[in-house]
């Protein structure tokens, strides 16, 4: 039995054990709430259990309030009042409390599953990354390339932003434009059209844009903005900038082939903004010459 079905049945019997205790109206609309919450979250994040446990605990806390009002006889006249006022606000704050907790308990949870898929589909392009290099020598990784790198590059690029951190959002459109670029160097012009050639050309340029957008704004914030502390050391430590310049003039390169001559001096630029980067790196990771994808673009 999933870890799910177990949450959901304790879940539920803790409500069901709740029935004997109602006795006002305030009572059974805590646990009508607490029902609606649940549901409500289970709907919209099935796997965010926490959040679905304490979306029901705000109900629960109308319940649990409601019972105050059984106990009121118990206490002298002149202490009713104050004991209502601070009850009253000590269950204001629990209720908010709780509804801020559940917003970042789905919105982790929706971010773990959106960054999880990120990871999936960068480990598919790696994979498809070693075929794109064998493919001139090889016609089944040829075929790899064809099949795959499309559908990757349509799968990464569709992954919503809000569900990833900074350095995931790098990440997915470093890679879209990895899978596209790969699309594009192994495509042919067929009977005088280049229109897939040059489609998957810009559109890596546009998520290699994208990626930069984002290294820049964390270069210029990390020291003030929490979002982004992590995100110069990720980039640095994995080499994101220097990759994503590389594979832009290589688009920038097929852009070239297929008579946009303008092209050429912006691939000739990127190389420049990788040299400047880091030069060792550049020369021995990502070499120009004897490369087939430069070959007549860049010299």
């Amino acid at each position: 039995m999933s870890s799910s079905v177990v949450g959901d049945t304790s879940f539920l019997s803790r409500l069901a054990g709740l029935l004997p205790r109602i006795k006002t109206r305030l009572q059974l609309s805590g646990l009508a709430i607490a029902v609606g919450a649940w549901v409500a979250v289970r709907t919209i994040s099935p796997n965010a259990l926490k959040a679905q446990i304490s979306a029901g605990a705000i109900g629960i806390a109308f319940v649990v309030f409601g019972q105050v009002f059984s106990a009121l006889g118990t206490f002298e006249a002149a202490q009713r009042a104050k004991l209502i006022i601070a009850l009253f606000v000590i269950f204001c704050i629990f209720v908010l409390s709780l509804i801020v907790v559940t917003s970042l308990f789905v919105l982790n949870a929706e971010r773990s599953t959106a960054e999880q898929e990120v990871s999936d589909l960068q480990d598919q392009i790696i994979a498809v990354v070693g075929a794109w290099e064998g493919s001139d020598h090889n016609p089944g990784d040829r075929d790899k390339v064809v099949r795959g790198a499309p559908k990757l590059t349509n799968a990464m690029l569709s992954i919503p932003d809000t569900g990833l951190r900074p350095e995931w959002q790098i990440v997915k459109y470093e890679y879209g434009l990895y899978a596209a670029t790969m699309t594009s160097s192994i495509e042919e012009v067929k009977s005088g059209s280049d229109q897939a050639k040059r489609e998957f050309a810009v559109r890596g340029l546009t998520a290699g844009d994208h990626a930069l957008a984002i290294i820049s704004k964390a270069e210029n914030r990390y020291l003030t903005d929490k979002d982004f502390e992590n995100v110069v050391a990720f980039v640095r430590s994995n080499d994101d900038e220097e990759r994503i310049r590389y594979l832009r003039a290589i688009c920038f390169c097929q852009l070239f082939r297929i008579g946009e001559i303008h092209s050429k001096e912006q691939a000739k630029h990127e190389i420049e903004e990788l040299n400047r980067i880091q030069p060792s790196f550049a020369k021995s990771k990502y070499p120009i010459l004897g490369n087939p994808e430069f070959a007549g673009c860049i010299e």
